[in-house]
């Protein structure tokens, strides 16, 4: 945000962010969010990298994912109300000037501008919602290998 917080790790709270979607300003939504995204992405590689054979790291990134989970959905929550809502707001608007103009409305091409009204939100909340996918499917890795050394300890195959 325009006003750095003193502490780089203290998050956003509800009103700082529907500040910041409100007022479209996704640098600072997304600055907010970039280190996050670099864990998430560093857990990718570690995943796709068969890094994950230790137990203990898959208990770490479990949690750790977990974390980052919760922080991203409510993200994703305002953005999407945000988007739906500016989205509706544009079309209204669009259909009101175009029926006081008298003219005749069709919905198509109406619908069509009040989708580009909202191309960058819609392009923020797809990086956030890629974000949110990744770490439930890298939380469902992560419990699988976390279930698989527990049953393997359980038959002995392993200490």
């Amino acid at each position: 945000m325009g006003n750095k917080r003193a502490k780089k790790e203290e998050k956003m709270d509800l009103q700082e962010l529907k500040t910041t979607i409100e007022s479209e300003n996704f640098a600072d939504l997304l600055e907010e969010m970039d280190s996050v995204f670099l864990e998430i992405d560093k857990i990718a590689e570690d995943l796709s990298g068969g890094l994950l054979s230790d137990v203990n790291i898959c208990i770490d990134y479990l949690s750790r994912l977990t974390g980052y989970y919760m922080y991203l959905n409510p993200i994703l929550s305002e953005l999407r109300s945000y988007k739906k809502n500016k989205e509706l707001r544009e079309y209204h608007s669009l259909k009101m000037q175009i029926e006081n103009e008298g003219k005749k409305f069709v919905s198509a091409p109406v619908e069509k501008e009040a989708s580009l009204a909202v191309a960058e939100v819609r392009r923020i909340k797809n990086v956030v919602e890629g974000y949110v996918e990744a770490c439930k499917t890298a939380i469902s890795s992560c419990q699988s290998i976390i279930k698989y050394f527990a049953e393997e300890r359980k038959m002995g195959s392993i200490e």
